[in-house]
């Protein structure tokens, strides 16, 4: 196997982990959530197994995260993200455009923060 895949591989069985201790789960419950085997997550986690594309999109569904949040490996809480993005969604053009401001306003200050600890 191309050492490319190996990274991705390791990566798919952390990321799948780490979300599913985000949603405070251990393997062999999620397992058998999902109407698998006990030990399929698990085997999965340690490098025994990959899931089929079917059971993918059931994993990202249970961990309720879309495939593309799923392998968005920066993304700590894609749940709440994407509520947060639905909620976007709703909002009209004024307000959007306040909640934009208030994002990069929180940034401007956490960076500011970031600077004065350094020093």
């Amino acid at each position: 196997m191309l050492p490319i895949f190996n990274d991705y591989h390791k990566k798919f069985r952390e990321r799948l982990r780490f979300l599913r201790k985000q949603k405070g789960v251990d393997a062999n419950e999620m397992s058998e959530s999902l109407g698998l085997h006990e030990t399929y997550i698990s085997k999965i986690e340690t490098k025994r197994g990959m899931p089929s594309f079917d059971a993918f999109f059931y994993i990202c569904q249970y961990l309720e995260v879309t495939p593309k949040d799923f392998f968005d490996f920066d993304l700590d809480s894609p749940s709440d993200f994407l509520e947060l993005f639905e909620d976007y969604k709703q909002l009209d053009e004024k307000q959007a455009a306040h909640a934009k401001a208030l994002i990069k306003a929180l940034l401007i200050n956490q960076t500011s923060e970031q600077s004065n600890k350094k020093e």
